[in-house]
């Protein structure tokens, strides 16, 4: 993937993130899927396609960095069910996190140019 698709796939998914909230709070009420969970992952994806971005010369700097992106989302949500942070704990939100982040790790370093 060009390094210049990275960003914009991470300005485009941030966006749509934002704006998921922006309707919510100004128009009318979204689907709890819709709201939560896809908002979440589209925030997933905006982080983990900046860190795939800075590192795109180096795959295993990408790879390593957007691990412990990955690694730090699913540990803020395990505190948050366990109790030990504020928040809902959701383990949907966890396979959101992975399903949204890693078909961008993987499509980062493909054909990169």
């Amino acid at each position: 993937m060009k390094k210049s698709y990275l960003l914009f796939l991470a300005v485009i998914a941030l966006a749509i993130g934002f704006l998921t909230y922006w309707i919510e709070a100004t128009t009318f009420d979204l689907p709890a899927t819709i709201r939560n969970h896809l908002a979440d992952g589209l925030w997933a994806t905006s982080f983990v396609a900046c860190i795939c971005y800075v590192w795109n010369d180096n795959a295993f700097l990408s790879y390593t960095w957007s691990a412990i992106a990955i690694l730090s989302m699913l540990t803020f949500e395990m505190l948050q069910y366990l109790g030990q942070i504020k928040g809902t704990g959701d383990p949907l939100d966890v396979v959101v996190y992975i399903a949204f982040s890693l078909p961008v790790v993987a499509i980062s370093q493909k054909n990169k140019q």
